[in-house]
């Protein structure tokens, strides 16, 4: 019996052994991949990299180990496509700001909360704002316009929106504003274009002025027309100590009609842009001759002495003759027409340096 209990407690002591060898072995091949998982899992929680792990059994753990690796390859695909469109997204952020920083056009993006996404360089002069970043402030803080603001409300709401036209005090500029609602549910926010139209508006007032004055002077040389030949055709016709000065006054205004024609045919020569100066050399004296004669008798019939000092040498300019001719002619007019009877108008010529200088002088 003693005999027989010593080889059951020896028996027992070797099987009990060789368990606990077997299960540590057994314990190491599940601890060792679920390590690696582990750490592999922290690893990639902290944004490193790490290369595919083994795959020893083709058990459960082995299973887990092969879908983290395919996990973590698609993780990985994904995060490289994420930085190819990031670095996209950049580019196309950086080339819109660019094309936009150069317009002429002024742009403006606001969120739904009205706050400034984006103005670029047109649009801070054209609204007066200063160089501060103003990007995430509410652009009732900043522009302080009423028209403005309704504008920009307006097109968040969805409400359909003309060109408002404001003048800017600060910056002495006319402004046409047009916002559009971005596109998306909930309204992501709006762009305002902004058009500085004050050389516009400013030319349409000179053009205004222009045809006013126009009016103006061609209906004056009409009317004298009109009452010569109406006073000549009632009789006076047959009288010859008048009818010839009547006629005298018909052409000298017929004169006068022409020359306002071809000043709105120049005009409209140069409005199109093409052929508009045809620059050669001038001789100033010659110039300078021909607008005299063509107003001496004009000023000899008001008593008014038309000098002219000429230049010391024979000055050549460049210049288109037509223009040059068609200057010396308004200021001459212009000198004789606001000087009294018995006055003085003097034209003078003189070099200096590589320029030439024209002078008219009157007592008006």
């Amino acid at each position: 019996v003693e005999s027989t209990r010593r080889l059951v407690a020896g028996f027992a002591a070797a099987v009990c052994f060789a368990a606990i060898l077997v299960a540590a072995w057994i314990a190491r091949g599940i601890s060792r991949p679920l390590r690696m998982l582990t750490d592999a899992a922290h690893r990639v929680s902290a944004g490193e990299s790490y290369e595919a792990l083994p795959v020893a059994s083709a058990n459960e753990i082995g299973a887990l180990v092969e879908a983290f690796n395919t996990m973590h390859r698609h993780q990985v695909d994904r995060i490289a496509e994420l930085e190819t469109q990031g670095r996209k997204l950049e580019e196309n952020r950086e080339l819109l700001s660019t094309v936009l920083g150069g317009m002429i056009e002024g742009v403006i993006a606001v969120d739904q909360r009205e706050r400034i996404l984006f103005a670029n360089r047109s649009a801070r002069y054209m609204l007066d704002l200063s160089n501060a970043d103003i990007v995430g402030r509410p652009i009732w803080e900043l522009v302080r316009n009423q028209k403005i603001v309704e504008v920009t409300r307006n097109a968040l709401v969805g409400r359909d929106n003309v060109p408002v036209e404001l003048q800017i005090p600060r910056a002495q500029t006319v402004v046409a504003i047009l916002a559009s609602r971005l596109p998306g549910a909930p309204c992501p926010g709006a762009v305002l274009v902004l058009h500085d139209v004050t050389d516009l508006r400013r030319l349409e007032r000179l053009r205004h002025e222009f045809v006013s004055n126009v009016s103006h002077e061609l209906k004056t040389p009409l009317a004298s027309i009109q009452a010569y030949t109406e006073t000549l055709l009632s009789g006076a016709i047959d009288d010859p100590t008048h009818n010839k000065a009547f006629l005298t006054r018909i052409d000298e205004q017929a004169e006068r009609l022409h020359k306002l024609i071809l000043d709105l045919l120049r005009l409209a020569r140069i409005e199109s842009g093409k052929d508009v100066f045809e620059v050669v050399a001038v001789p100033l004296a010659k110039a300078v001759d021909v607008s005299v004669e063509a107003y001496d008798a004009v000023a000899r019939a008001r008593r008014i002495t038309l000098d002219v000092e000429p230049p010391s040498d024979n000055i050549r300019v460049k210049a288109d003759a037509d223009g040059l001719q068609t200057a010396l002619d308004n200021l001459i007019d212009n000198a004789i027409k606001y000087t009294r009877d018995g006055g003085c108008v003097t034209v003078r010529c003189a070099s200096e340096w590589q320029f030439a200088r024209i002078e008219v002088e009157d007592t008006g």
